[in-house]
């Protein structure tokens, strides 16, 4: 409950105790989520043929699905009075909008209405439909008031408001309305009581001190009034530069696209021919489109920007701001070969792979000392490897997030048959049920997946090898070797000296992993790209201390539990560790931020 439903005449009795409940960690949504779908399944449940807890796992699968891929969605669902809102809608709706403005709309609906209604009670009820000195208020009604509240609060730069402010800005509009003075004081004062003691959508940060529940909710209320105005475009473009206004013209954007495309695609082009930073316009356009969907943009607007975006991810721009354009298209969806799924001629989605052929044949491994003065002891000696003994095919890219989550959509974390042994004993033991999750720069689409062990690697290729009908694995460590630095003992996958504008690494700025591909000046002489910096690369090979012996010693066998090679570097490294001749060594059960792989299959 709000404590400020229960003080003045409602202030609880000495029997009772207050207890502030703090937000909630990423179990305790997991597990409200999972208790809340049992309840409802239990309750809906109509024989005893159909299984409640199926229906309740089923209908908990998705609604945390719909969370965890919407991360202003995982802001709010720490909220538990948020949380329980956004499980009504899901509830109500059976499954969740995926467009942020039609949530929001949802969940005021339920905070202004079905949520109050849903409470036992004829006062509940009564204030449910809210009855002033002349008229009745719906949901709809109640949201009218608060819009050009929220808006001339987010215009003064305001997050809350004094009572008498807001009761003062309250009562104007029951005056317009045609109450007198004293009924639309009460009115207001009625009114804001009720909304914050019985609803939740305004609450009392303090003593005569009142905001909305969360600011997402005073932006979506002012994004609906500012879109309603009649110069809502020469109004929008006055807070381009201005991050407090960010939220409030994304969801503009998506709250003019519920009505047609025309309003919305003539603000979104009214930005990026706007005077100013071209690369910021084109972003917020981006983002723009990005909140309203696809199926909600004309065509040639979309692929406008599509194009302008892949342009500046891979063209003279600073590394910062190329991975930035890089993002942006992740989230619109990358059209790139190799980068997401393809579905055509399967029955699951798979990942589309962009094959490079390399040819059988030796080169030089390892490092010289006398040569490059990096080297380590782990890279020594160089000699020349004859391992390549049939022509094989390397992936272009790293595996993006988009790519791995179809193994995880498939099912693969249930299906004991694409483990290893140990790897099935690992899962089971730590509980893993997906990747492991960090900020929300780590899920764009189009950026390697990290968070994955080398256990879950090789379960991805043995899935991935069933579906396209042919070998799919990790590269060994002589495959990947071979693939970076062709056959001439180059340092760098570029045949030259190293430069911070070739590859993603800690001094390039970006400071976390960024799209595939935006560093065209470092791809190594057979194409593929990142195989500097970005994210180390799993290899299949078990870790050899240094070369000494290697083609004798040197083992690719997938069984046990031994530390195994990666490759490449990462964002999070220097110029040192993303030399293509860098090794490093993990035990196979380890997850990381800057840790990914990459595919092999067998040559044509």
């Amino acid at each position: 409950c709000r404590v400020r439903g229960y003080t003045g005449q409602a202030r609880l009795g000495q029997d009772f105790a207050t207890a502030t409940v703090l937000p909630f960690t990423q179990t305790e949504i997991e597990g409200f989520v999972r208790g809340w779908c049992l309840a409802v399944a239990a309750a809906q449940a109509q024989s005893a043929e159909v299984s409640v807890r199926r229906l309740a796992d089923e209908s908990a699968v998705d609604l945390l699905r719909a969370i965890e891929s919407n991360p202003k969605l995982r802001e709010l669902a720490g909220n538990p009075l948020l949380l329980t809102v956004i499980a009504l809608v899901h509830q109500y709706q059976a499954k969740l909008p995926e467009r942020r403005s039609e949530l929001y709309d949802e969940c005021t609906e339920v905070l202004l209405g079905y949520f109050e209604m849903g409470k036992p009670g004829e006062e509940s009820k009564r204030l449910a439909r809210y009855t002033g000195t002349v008229f009745e208020m719906d949901a709809g009604e109640k949201r009218a008031f608060l819009e050009p509240l929220a808006l001339a609060m987010h215009t003064e730069r305001k997050a809350e408001w004094e009572r008498e402010r807001m009761t003062g800005f309250l009562a104007h509009q029951f005056a317009e309305r045609g109450q007198s003075e004293a009924d639309a004081g009460r009115s207001a004062a009625a009114f804001l009581e009720a909304l914050t003691v019985r609803s939740g959508l305004i609450h009392e940060v303090e003593q005569g001190s009142y905001a909305f529940l969360h600011l997402s909710f005073q932006e979506y209320l002012a994004a609906r009034k500012l879109a309603d105005g009649a110069d809502y475009i020469s109004d929008s473009l006055t807070h381009l530069d201005d991050s407090w206004w960010r939220e409030v013209l994304l969801l503009q954007a998506g709250h003019l696209s519920e009505s047609g495309r025309s309003r919305m695609s003539r603000l979104v082009e009214a930005i990026l021919e706007a005077q100013g930073d071209a690369q910021a316009r084109l972003l917020l356009a981006a983002a723009c489109l990005a909140d309203v969907g696809q199926l909600k943009t004309d065509a040639v607007l979309w692929q406008r920007v599509v194009q302008a975006l892949l342009k500046a991810m891979t063209g003279n721009l600073p590394p910062k701001e190329r991975s930035e354009a890089g993002a942006a298209l992740g989230r619109l969806g990358d059209p790139r070969p190799g980068v997401g799924v393809v579905r055509a001629r399967y029955i699951v989605p798979v990942p589309d792979i962009d094959w490079i052929a390399i040819p059988a044949g030796p080169f030089e491994m390892g490092s010289d000392k006398s040569v490059d003065s990096m080297a380590r002891n782990n890279e020594t000696p160089q000699f020349t490897c004859h391992l390549i003994t049939k022509p094989y095919r390397i992936a272009r890219y790293p595996v993006t997030v988009a790519q791995y989550s179809t193994f995880v959509q498939a099912g693969g974390y249930a299906e004991k048959n694409w483990w290893t042994e140990a790897g099935w004993e690992w899962r089971q033991k730590e509980e893993v049920t997906g990747p492991e999750r960090y900020g929300e720069v780590f899920q764009t689409p189009n950026h390697p997946v990290v968070g994955i062990s080398w256990y879950e690697a090789v379960a991805f290729c043995a899935w991935l090898s069933e579906q396209v009908g042919y070998r799919v694995e990790l590269p060994s460590e002589s495959q990947w070797e071979r693939a970076a630095r062709h056959t001439d003992a180059r340092i760098y996958p570029w045949n030259g000296d190293f430069a911070p504008d070739r590859c993603n690494i800690s001094g390039t700025g970006i400071g976390a992993t960024s799209a595939v591909g935006i560093f065209p000046g470092g791809h190594a002489e057979c194409g593929a790209a990142d195989m500097s910096g970005n994210v180390w690369e799993w290899c299949r090979t078990r870790w050899q201390e240094n070369y000494e012996g290697y083609a004798k010693k040197v083992s690719d066998d997938l069984t046990g539990g031994e530390r195994r090679v990666l490759r490449g570097g990462s964002w999070f490294l220097n110029s040192t560790n993303v030399r293509a001749a860098a090794r490093f060594r993990l035990e196979p059960g380890i997850r990381y931020t800057n840790v990914g792989f990459r595919l092999v299959a067998p040559g044509f």
